[in-house]
């Protein structure tokens, strides 16, 4: 993937300047652990899940359809499963999100390397992926047609692969962000555009929604190319120009950003013509402790008032329109 879009077959979607803005809202749905201890924390447990209520009633509130991307331990317990199927009824789509730690068959080294599903061999990302789905469709009784991978970690066999297993569109694309150091790959190529891709049949990439803000955000790209360095990385440069308002790249997410931020990004690509975006986070900030993001109650709060406001922001403001990804996929490939 680190090669760019073009290189692996993707080919962006021209979006005219007169189309009406369009939000597609992502949750990463999966098994919560402490992030600071890394993946091998991870025990496969789901009691945030429900939770996911504290996020729905704003959707119903907004009339959001959002997309549930499933891991395999919350589509293989019954009171998660159960959870899930609900909100298929109050308008919500379901896709499938490849974590390689929770998913049998259990074959790779479990470290961080092995945690971007990019990496597996392609046999054994063939019959995790394929579990995964059958799983999905056993237990909450729907064929998803979205795919996510865990931690961004497509690549482009991965891409020929939902191919073969009848996915409709792709949300691992994480447009902006380099992976390389910890073992993932490079978006740094990749603009915020909807791209699409395929060999035999036409399938949408949806990538989620990332760029830079601050005073120097037109030289942000550049920026983060001087900094990528050990002599910057050991100056904390990205930091300082973080911390100084310059520059910071960061997602359309209500995890670790105000609504000041959220709403500067999508203006400013709005202005450099973007009309589809993706807004996403994990299930597992809906529950304090999990994440970074979420410590207590309190950010909780403030990560559900975020997320308000932006939808009303995006939706009465920008006069934008929420669509699954599925429909998304129609309006844009038909």
């Amino acid at each position: 993937m680190d090669a760019g879009p073009v290189a692996v077959g993707m080919r962006p979607i021209a979006q005219a300047a007169s189309m009406q803005p369009t939000l597609i809202t992502v949750i990463d749905t999966e098994s919560e652990f402490d992030w600071s201890a890394g993946v091998i924390a991870d025990r496969g447990a789901v009691t945030s899940i429900a939770s996911l209520d504290l996020a729905q009633e704003i959707f119903d509130q907004f009339g959001v359809k959002p997309c549930y991307v499933v891991d395999y331990p919350v589509a293989s317990h019954p009171e998660s499963a159960a959870t899930l199927k609900a909100m298929i009824s109050r308008g919500a789509e379901i896709g499938a999100h490849l974590q390689p730690w929770t998913t049998p068959p259990m074959e790779e080294t479990l470290d961080q390397w092995h945690s971007f599903p990019g990496n597996l061999d392609g046999d054994l990302l063939r019959r995790k992926l394929a579990l995964l789905v059958e799983t999905i469709r056993e237990n909450i009784g729907v064929t998803p047609l979205s795919y996510k991978a865990g931690r961004y970690g497509i690549s482009h066999s991965t891409l020929t692969l939902l191919e073969d297993l009848g996915f409709e569109v792709d949300l691992s694309v994480g447009s902006g962000f380099d992976y390389r150091q910890q073992g993932g790959p490079d978006f740094s190529r990749y603009a915020t555009t909807p791209y699409m891709f395929g060999a035999r049949r036409r399938l949408l990439e949806l990538p989620t929604t990332g760029g830079f803000i601050g005073t120097l955000r037109n030289h942000g790209p550049a920026l983060w190319r001087l900094t990528d360095n050990s002599i910057a990385r050991a100056l904390h440069l990205r930091g300082v120009l973080d911390r100084t308002g310059a520059a910071s790249i960061i997602r359309l997410s209500p995890e670790g950003h105000d609504i000041s931020q959220l709403k500067e990004l999508t203006r400013t690509l709005l202005a450099e013509g973007v009309r589809v975006f993706t807004l996403s986070f994990h299930s597992s900030s809906l529950a304090p402790g999990f994440t970074p993001y979420v410590r207590d109650k309190d950010e909780l709060k403030q990560l559900l008032a975020t997320m308000q406001h932006y939808i009303d922001y995006f939706l009465n403001q920008v006069g934008g329109v929420s669509l699954t990804p599925t429909e998304a996929r129609q309006k844009l490939i038909g």
